[in-house]
């Protein structure tokens, strides 16, 4: 989880590259301690936009490293103006399936 305003750095070591799963960009329901605001409470139900794991997968997909700026530049907004927001992300390093299906035929060949 990484707060509206920072950046999200994504890192995996060699041969290892970024494998996104889920991504969401708002403010979910009951969650007054993710990323506080001093100015405005947080809505009483959730803004959250679930595109943002395309933005993230477009960016950072079996890359090694991947820097996404967490705004509503980045993502679209979908809370009221003022609300405090946050990305929350799942992802792993792993092998892509094309590294994987290669080293298949790699081993066939």
């Amino acid at each position: 989880v990484v707060c509206d305003g920072e950046s999200m750095i994504l890192r995996c070591k060699t041969p290892k590259v970024l494998i996104i799963y889920a991504a969401v960009y708002g403010r979910g329901l009951g969650q007054t301690d993710t990323c506080p605001s001093l100015q405005t409470r947080p809505p009483p139900f959730e803004c959250l936009n679930h595109e943002a794991v395309q933005v993230v997968s477009k960016s950072c997909y079996s890359k090694q490293k991947c820097v996404v700026a967490v705004s509503n530049q980045t993502f679209r907004d979908p809370c009221f103006p003022g609300t405090r927001k946050y990305l929350s992300l799942l992802y792993s390093c792993g092998r892509t399936l094309s590294c994987f299906l290669s080293h298949i035929i790699e081993i066939q060949a």
